[in-house]
């Protein structure tokens, strides 16, 4: 890779001697090929991604095979230990400025952030701050979100994007489930519109942080925003959509919701001509097929019979592949 960037210098050099580019083209082609280089996944970094996944299945086992035998301290120390040591071991790579120093600590930092976690809901559980567990994972994640987002500021890479995004998602998920188990045996008029909100926010924030950084030309980054908002909203509204009846206050409010879910989908596919997407178009049409499919079954089968609805299925399945190709050329075309 040294060797690379020195045969690039060497021919820029030349060709801005010769008069074929000037110094301002010189850096803008050093500073593309550095973020084409970022990008570029090495056998080395999956060696490390890999490393970082058996240290997080260490942890799991661990605690699994001796949670019983290690009492309560120990539990604690058997995941915050490993958790400071990783945050720690990461932070001294990040000062380095090569390219393998840096790659180590974006895996470090992801396997600290999902580790953080972990570590937090251990010691709230075992310092019992709550007999609510629905209530103390919503709490975790959200720490660890905090966390994940300064480890992503501080190092912007696809890598503590994902985990940052994984964390979050797992807290307004959380926030679902916490509304779920505290409203469930007597849902309150309006439970669905809260968890809805909840979804869109959640969903919304992600979207945004897609736009910010798009603005700033962080490309590979975009994707993974735009991902999670897409699947936070439109998975969100198909989750509802398919509570049971009795979750409802009346009939047409579930109707509404699937509704909703279906919309929503038609809003991804729209927006994927309007920003050039192909995350939104095949979420949208992946939801979409889900939510047809849902409704059919759910209202249509008993009418129609099996056959026909499986028939009604596939024909929705077909026209849905033909579609999103010929959109997903035409993207891929505009680009």
């Amino acid at each position: 890779m040294a060797n690379g960037k020195k045969e690039l210098d060497d021919r820029l050099q030349k060709w801005q001697e010769a008069g074929i580019i000037t110094s301002e083209e010189a850096d803008a082609i050093r500073e593309y090929e550095a973020l084409t280089e970022s990008q570029r996944i090495s056998p080395r970094q999956i060696m490390l991604y890999v490393g970082g996944l058996f240290i997080l299945m260490a942890v799991g086992f661990g605690l699994q095979m001796r949670w019983d035998e290690l009492g309560s301290l120990g539990r604690m120390l058997a995941v915050s230990v490993p958790t400071l040591g990783l945050w720690a071991a990461g932070e001294l790579l990040r000062r380095r400025r090569e390219w393998l120093p840096q790659s180590g600590a974006q895996v470090l930092w992801a396997v600290a952030s999902l580790l953080s976690a972990v570590s937090l809901g251990v010691i709230f559980y075992e310092l019992d701050l709550s007999g609510d567990v629905p209530l103390l994972i919503l709490v975790s994640s959200v720490l660890a979100t905090g966390l994940a987002g300064v480890a992503f500021v501080l190092l912007t890479t696809v890598a503590q994007s994902i985990t940052f995004h994984l964390l979050g998602s797992l807290a307004w998920f959380s926030l679902y489930a916490w509304i779920v188990d505290t409203f469930y045996a007597q849902p309150p008029k309006g439970y669905q519109s809260v968890a809805l909100v909840t979804f869109l926010i959640g969903g919304g924030l992600w979207l945004a942080l897609s736009e910010w950084l798009r603005a700033r030309r962080r490309t590979d980054l975009v994707v993974v925003s735009r991902v999670f908002g897409a699947l936070t909203i439109l998975g969100g509204s198909f989750t509802l959509a398919m509570d049971p009846d009795r979750l409802w206050a009346a009939g047409w409010h579930k109707a509404a919701m699937e509704a909703i879910a279906f919309l929503a989908s038609v809003a991804f596919i729209a927006a994927s001509v309007k920003r050039q997407s192909q995350v939104f178009l095949y979420s949208g049409a992946a939801f979409l097929l889900l939510v047809i499919t849902y409704v059919n079954f759910e209202h249509f089968a008993d009418r129609i019979g099996i056959p026909i609805a499986l028939l009604i299925t596939g024909a929705v399945l077909i026209a849905l592949g033909l579609a999103t190709g010929r959109l997903s050329r035409w993207i891929g075309a505009a680009r």
